[in-house]
């Protein structure tokens, strides 16, 4: 009923994320989500806040929902190249979050380097989770399509936050911030996600009752 809708949606909210979320007129002071995240880290009053670093966590976080949703399209989908395929990817969505080498050398009280290195282990873990529980029998069950649900709104209202934090942290620094497409395209892809792997789910319990 659905098909490959769910796919397209989860690479329009990939797309999204990478895309320009701030669109300044300078090249230069655009910002996909991920680098908009090293930016605001650096301002001190986003860095050094109570508590620190929100708006970078946020934004990162919702990376980490991304790579999630990977992994779980990768368990539910039929066929093993489709599997691999969504599965690298969520894979490398999870490692893009991993720190810079210094951290690994003993550079570990930079609170940027320390945030990325626990998403970056949270976002591994839920990959390994989703991955082991899923690619048995549990990943052609009803209801595994519905995890998207709140891994969806997770993703959503980290990416408003993120957003919001880093929109605040710029205009303290009167840097011009139009909002770019980016976001937009993110919001809408995860959304459409979630919803219609719902209803995937919802058509294929009154279908088999399983």
């Amino acid at each position: 009923m659905i098909g490959w809708l769910p796919s397209v949606a989860l690479f329009a909210a990939l797309i999204g994320y990478y895309a320009t979320w701030i669109n300044n007129a300078a090249a230069a002071l655009s910002a996909n989500a991920f680098d908009l995240a090293e930016w605001v880290g650096i301002i001190p009053a986003v860095r050094y806040a109570d508590p620190p670093m929100v708006a970078p966590f946020a934004l990162r976080l919702a990376l980490v929902m991304l790579a999630w949703l990977f992994a779980l399209h990768s368990a539910a989908a039929r066929r093993l190249f489709g599997r691999a395929v969504f599965g690298v990817i969520g894979l490398a969505l999870a490692l893009s979050l991993r720190p810079p080498i210094a951290f690994f050398r003993g550079e570990t009280a930079d609170p940027n380097y320390q945030q990325l290195a626990l998403l970056c282990f949270v976002a591994l873990l839920g990959v390994a989770l989703i991955s082991a529980l899923g690619w048995g029998s549990m990943g052609r069950r009803w209801w595994w399509r519905l995890i998207a649900l709140p891994l969806g709104l997770i993703g959503i209202l980290s990416a408003l936050i993120g957003l919001s934090g880093a929109l605040e942290g710029l205009g303290r620094l009167q840097i011009p911030t139009p909002l770019g497409a980016g976001g937009i395209l993110y919001l809408i892809g995860i959304t459409a996600y979630a919803a219609l792997n719902a209803l995937s789910a919802l058509h294929t319990r009154n279908k088999t009752g399983r």
